[in-house]
């Protein structure tokens, strides 16, 4: 009798083993701990201050980790340096939409390459705006005294900026419903061919105007 009881407890005792064996095989994987922290105004005041927005609609990382966003509604490109802490911003003087190199009105993207050259899709300016960082020099694209246009190198209300790693430019050309490319190698003058985008009966005669301060 005292057998058969031991040998039942010896089988209960595996069956728990070989149970919680499985349990351990199949339980869900434990999560790493999600925290969460934010760039943002802290209390009262206005949005328009360092490190605080209104509207934000981009955000890009640099090869250094610096964080640049486009401050749409506050029409500026704000900057986190982040070994410093530090944020500064490129605007019109005293704030608001401006039309001048360096200025903004309602920037929507923002792209970096290789952390020498910054790129903005100033959407209501129609344009492109790059910035060389070494130089501290603003360029743009448009249309030839400003507007929307629809020819090769000019825009209509461009929604998106990025760049691929030989520095070629990929613009959102959102209102002439297409992307445009600029070939930076054609760029490096004050004007260069298009090489890609939806009208091909213009790519003969079409050229970019990169204008200069």
């Amino acid at each position: 009798m005292k057998r058969v009881h031991a040998r039942k407890c010896k089988e209960l005792v595996v069956s728990l083993v070989i149970l919680m064996m499985f349990a351990t095989a199949f339980a869900a994987p434990t999560q790493a701990a999600v925290q969460w922290s934010q760039y943002a105004k802290i209390g009262l005041g206005s949005n328009d201050g360092p490190g605080a927005f209104e509207g934000p609609a981009d955000i890009v990382v640099d090869s250094d980790s610096n964080v640049y966003v486009a401050d749409s509604v506050n029409h500026r490109i704000q900057k986190l340096t982040v070994a410093t802490g530090v944020w500064s911003e490129w605007k019109k003087s005293g704030g608001g939409y401006g039309s001048g190199l360096g200025e903004f009105s309602n920037p929507v993207s923002v792209a970096v390459y290789q952390s020498d050259k910054i790129y903005v899709a100033d959407s209501s300016n129609h344009r492109i705006q790059q910035l060389d960082v070494h130089t501290g020099v603003w360029s743009e694209w448009k249309k030839s005294g400003g507007g929307p246009g629809s020819l090769l190198g000019e825009f209509s209300d461009p929604q998106g900026v990025d760049v691929d790693k030989s520095g070629n430019v990929y613009v959102a050309d959102s209102r002439n419903h297409r992307i445009q490319k600029l070939d930076i190698v054609s760029a490096r003058g004050e004007s260069g061919k298009r090489v890609a985008a939806d009208r091909e009966a213009e790519r003969a005669s079409s050229t970019i105007r990169k204008a200069l301060p």
